[in-house]
């Protein structure tokens, strides 16, 4: 009995092996980690939290545009914009959160577009939805706009 434990696998030096090499790893990654932070601060943001704030009241205020629960898209897209206030699809969120409410681009839209531009001169989004928003809304923005709005035109053209 004694020689067939000789010859088969050391399985407690092959469990030490393991758990070194698996300590070694994660040593290593966070070695990786503090320097990666070191040089690139946002590199331990990202590691520390996989989800941004703004980004989970965003994906909170979609979910209560689609089931048209208005005011609770209204309360996270104004909790996204008080952590990243230059996140231009949520005053774009706000535009369209006016018409949803009453029926035309008032006053509140017609601010909250405009500070979509300010954020952002260029929807440069694939799906181009602040583009196809002004131009629906056109007759209802200022002059001041609507050039914003021909300038982006005529750059994404070029």
């Amino acid at each position: 009995m004694a020689d067939m434990q000789q010859d088969g696998p050391d399985f407690r030096r092959l469990a030490t092996t393991a758990c070194v090499s698996v300590a070694a790893v994660a040593v290593l990654a966070l070695s990786v980690a503090a320097l990666a932070g070191r040089f690139y601060p946002s590199a331990t943001t990202v590691l520390a939290k996989p989800l941004p704030l703004a980004e989970v009241h965003a994906l909170a205020a979609r979910s209560a545009m689609d089931k048209r629960d208005w005011p609770r898209a209204r309360a996270e897209t104004l909790a996204e914009l008080q952590v990243s206030p230059v996140r231009d699809r949520a005053w774009l969120r706000l535009a369209q959160l006016d018409v949803a409410e009453h029926g035309r681009l008032g006053p509140v839209g017609v601010e909250a577009l405009s500070n979509a531009y300010n954020a952002s001169a260029y929807d440069l989004s694939s799906d181009g939805a602040r583009r196809r928003f002004a131009i629906a809304h056109r007759n209802e923005l200022p002059d001041d706009l609507k050039a914003q709005i021909d300038q982006e035109a005529v750059a994404l053209v070029h």
